[in-house]
This record gives C-alpha cells, sequence and structure tokens, in this order.
C-alpha cells in the first residue's frame, strides 16, 4: 500500500501529458478554420446563385420576373393539348351556382305547378307567388269535373246525384226582390247582409234592406243565413260587431250560419290595410268566437289570397269557410263548404245584378 505522501514523489509521465493536451488544443483550432472557412462559402454561393437568378430573368422576361410570352412561345415545343391546364385548378363557384340555382327555380317553378304541395296567389299588384300547402288543414276534395253550371245556377253531382245546394247574397243593392220567384228559380236559401263597418270611418252600419230580406225570404220558405262585413282593426271592434250581429239576430231563427266577410277594399284603401297576419286572425278568431257562444254556426268569408296570406288558418280551422272567389272552379287547396262564383248574374226574382253562391252541406240539416 502506498501512502498519501507518495504522490508528491517525481514522475516520468509528466511530458506525454502535457503533449498530448497540445495535440488537442490544435486540432479544435483547426475544425474552427474549416467550419469558418465553409460558412463563407455558403453565403458567397447564396449571393452568386441570386446574381445568376437575376441576370437569368433579364435574360427572359421582364423588370416585374415574368417569362416573356413571345420567347416562351418561339422556344418551346409544347402542343396546345400540352397547355390544356385549366382543370388542375378549382373552379370558381359564383357564376356557377348563381346558374344552377337559376335553372334550380326554373325547375322549381315548373314542378311546384305539379306538386300537389303548393298553390299559386295573386296579390292585389298583380305579382303572383307560389306558396306551401299546409298538410295540418283539411283539403279540397272536390272533383272539378263534378260541378255543372246551367245557366246561372252552379250544381255539384256525386254520383249523378246532386249534392249542393244554390243560394244568393241580398243586400241593399238588392231593392226590389220576388223572394217567391228567386224559389222557383231553384235558390234553396239567402245569405242577407247585416251590415258593415266603414273602410275609412270605421262607423258601423246596418244594412237597409236586412228587416225586408229576412221576413221575405222566410215567408217565401227560404233557408236564411247572414253575413256581416268587417274592416275591425282590434279584437274589441270584433266584439262590438259580433254583439251587435247578435242583438240584430234575436227575432230571428237562422238556418245557415253567421258569416265574417274579410278583405281588402276593392280600388281603395281601407283601415284594416296595415294589419299583420296574427292581428287579422285575432280578430276574426275574437268575432267567430262569440257568435259560436251565443248558439249560431260559423262562416268565414274571404277571397283565396286573403284566406291564404292573411291569416292563420291552422288557428281558425274550427270554422268553415266561405270562399269569396267569383269565376271559374276554384283551385283554393283545403276544404270549404260554401263558394261564391259569380257577382253579377242575372235570376228571376231579382231586379239587377245577383251574387251567387253553392253549399256543399245542407245547413238546416246540420
Amino acid at each position: 500500500m502506498r501512502l498519501p505522501e507518495d504522490y508528491d514523489e517525481p514522475s516520468n509521465l509528466g511530458t506525454p501529458v502535457m503533449g498530448a493536451i497540445i495535440a488537442v488544443i490544435v486540432f479544435l483550432a483547426l475544425i474552427f478554420i474549416v467550419v469558418m472557412v465553409v460558412n463563407r462559402q455558403g453565403d458567397g454561393g447564396d449571393a452568386k446563385t441570386s446574381i445568376e437568378t437575376e441576370q437569368t430573368q433579364a435574360q427572359i422576361g421582364t423588370s416585374s420576373g415574368y417569362p416573356d410570352t413571345e420567347q416562351l412561345i418561339s422556344n418551346s415545343t409544347l402542343t396546345p393539348d400540352d397547355l390544356d391546364f385549366w382543370d388542375k385548378y378549382p373552379e370558381s363557384t359564383e357564376d356557377t351556382e348563381q346558374s344552377e340555382e337559376t335553372t334550380k327555380d326554373d325547375t322549381d317553378e315548373e314542378d311546384i305547378y305539379s306538386d300537389g304541395y303548393h298553390t299559386l296567389v295573386t296579390y292585389r299588384d298583380g305579382t303572383q307567388e307560389w306558396i306551401a300547402i299546409n298538410s295540418d288543414i283539411a283539403v279540397n276534395t272536390y272533383e272539378p269535373t263534378n260541378m255543372i253550371r246551367s245557366g246561372n245556377i252552379m250544381k255539384y253531382f256525386v254520383n249523378d246525384k246532386e249534392v249542393s245546394y244554390v243560394g244568393v247574397n241580398l243586400s241593399e243593392n238588392q231593392t226590389e226582390v220576388d223572394y217567391e220567384a228567386l224559389k222557383d228559380a231553384g235558390v234553396d236559401y239567402c245569405m242577407i247582409r247585416v251590415g258593415v263597418r266603414g273602410y275609412s270611418t270605421g262607423q258601423l252600419v246596418e244594412d237597409k234592406q236586412f228587416k225586408t230580406h229576412m221576413d221575405g225570404a222566410i215567408a217565401a220558405g227560404l233557408d236564411v243565413g247572414v253575413y256581416f262585413v268587417s274592416q275591425a282593426i282590434s279584437t274589441q271592434e270584433a266584439q262590438i260587431e259580433a254583439a251587435k250581429v247578435i242583438e240584430m239576430l234575436k227575432d230571428y231563427s237562422l238556418d245557415y250560419p253567421v258569416a265574417y266577410d274579410m278583405g281588402y277594399v276593392i280600388n281603395d284603401t281601407g283601415r284594416t290595410d296595415d294589419l299583420t297576419k296574427s292581428q287579422r286572425t285575432k280578430i276574426a278568431e275574437a268575432f267567430l268566437r262569440d257568435i259560436r257562444t251565443a248558439g249560431y254556426k260559423t262562416l268565414l268569408c274571404a277571397d283565396k289570397t286573403w284566406l291564404l296570406t292573411e291569416l292563420n288558418l291552422l288557428r281558425l280551422s274550427g270554422h268553415e269557410v266561405w270562399l269569396d272567389e267569383p269565376g271559374d272552379i276554384p283551385d283554393y287547396p283545403y276544404k270549404y263548404t260554401m263558394w261564391k262564383y259569380s257577382d253579377s248574374v242575372s235570376i228571376d226574382g231579382i231586379s239587377g245584378y245577383a251574387e251567387m253562391s253553392i253549399s256543399f252541406i245542407d245547413y238546416s240539416e246540420k
């Protein structure tokens, strides 16, 4: 065993160790020099490459760096087919979508015309719109070919049996009426106007011929119903109208319903023009509810466009419809129980024009 002091003894290893250290230092210095030289060459190469690139662009193109077209064409061996590369890039969808949309609209309109799920309405300004038919509302099941018009009287047949009833509308516009002659002419019932609300003043006005028509029709054995022409702009006004009708009917027994006649004023503006669909629906609900509560049958009277665009028919589905649509067989999509098919015909018993209706229900038996 050697003691610690033995480490102080002189040794012959000092010279080799010092040589090794010097060799390592020299080696590291050489590596450092090599790295520096390589880096300087790399920078010079990049600069050279950049200069060569600029010179090449200057030779074949413009100052902007884009190739000169004539040089490309003259030096190129490509064919036209080789240049057909446009399909490799995504096309702009703006024009394509617009074209597809136009085609789709044209196709849709053609499909809508016959798909059975849409119906066409015509607004007061003459514009038209296809609107969807609500499958939650009872649909019209009448067969158009079973509607037979004989002279000025429209009838409906099922299996060659007449199942409809002929009606006329009476108001102060018909001042001379022979009720017996009406009955002999084939009329079954009369819808008699109770009154109107002024479309500008809002004043309630009783029909001047109401009592005369009611008494004359009943005496002749004709069934009777009544209608009120509204311009109410609130549920309160609608309830006032209903109360007025009920008061005027206190001395009569009706066979046919009480109809609430709604719609735009022809060739003029009315006080209801600016109401919303919701407001109009609530107004109709208020009137018809009070009439039904008083024990009368109810009808909602309006034309196709008003019914489909100005009212929420689903909320009013508990009330039957008297369609005011003079002209050809109507294309109203939902069920209706009465139809006013003409407002300017002649019939025995009425001096002047007559408004004619057909009922698909015998309300006197309902």
